[in-house]
């Protein structure tokens, strides 16, 4: 009996890339100022690996995270919240795009298309700009989804409020991950509250 075709999937430029970071004793700290810092890290995760690695299916490119924490150890206080809160605005600021920033970038080039009189030796005029041809002539129509899977062998948080005894959770053999057809989980085989 003759043997049918297999069937091929529609690869993609993109399918098959794989970048892997190995980070070892990374520690985060508390600085106030240049003279006073935290002497103990606040985060402190002695091995972390991820991968980043690229596919496509039927239904469209993903992206799959992949990590691996053998043990993240936090420490938590109501400074520690605030301050990282105010570091986490301070980034968001400076490094990622609002819907305010792209009004105005979208308000600067249509105000650009309209004083622009006569065709300059730009590349945003060049018959090459792919925002002049159709989209849906790309092979990447479809939105790429993420997936994520993180396992970590210990998580334990120390927490020191103002007002109650030092608090510890601990918690082993942590899987969390979100996937195409199916819903986030978080699995974990024993979990300490101290």
């Amino acid at each position: 009996m003759p043997q049918s075709p297999r069937k091929k999937h529609q690869q993609q430029p993109s399918d098959g890339r794989r970048l892997a970071v190995h980070v070892r004793g990374l520690e985060a700290f508390v600085v106030e100022s240049t003279e006073k810092w935290e002497a103990a890290p606040f985060v402190a995760m002695p091995r972390f690996e991820v991968a980043l690695s690229t596919s496509s299916d039927n239904q469209g490119p993903i992206f799959h995270v992949n990590s691996h924490v053998r043990t993240l150890l936090l420490q938590y206080s109501l400074y520690r919240h605030y301050a990282v809160g105010v570091a986490t605005t301070v980034l968001r600021k400076a490094f990622v795009r609002t819907k305010a920033d792209v009004l105005e970038a979208e308000r600067a080039r249509v105000a650009a298309r309209v004083f622009s009189g006569a065709d300059h030796l730009s590349p945003s005029r060049s018959p090459e700009d792919p925002r002049l041809n159709d989209p849906s002539e790309y092979p990447f129509n479809a939105k790429e989804f993420v997936t994520l899977d993180v396992r970590s062998t210990l998580v334990q948080v120390k927490a020191d409020m103002p007002a109650d005894p030092p608090m510890m959770l601990q918690i082993y053999g942590m899987e969390a991950g979100r996937h195409r057809w199916s819903a986030p989980f978080v699995h974990a085989k024993l979990r300490v509250v101290c």
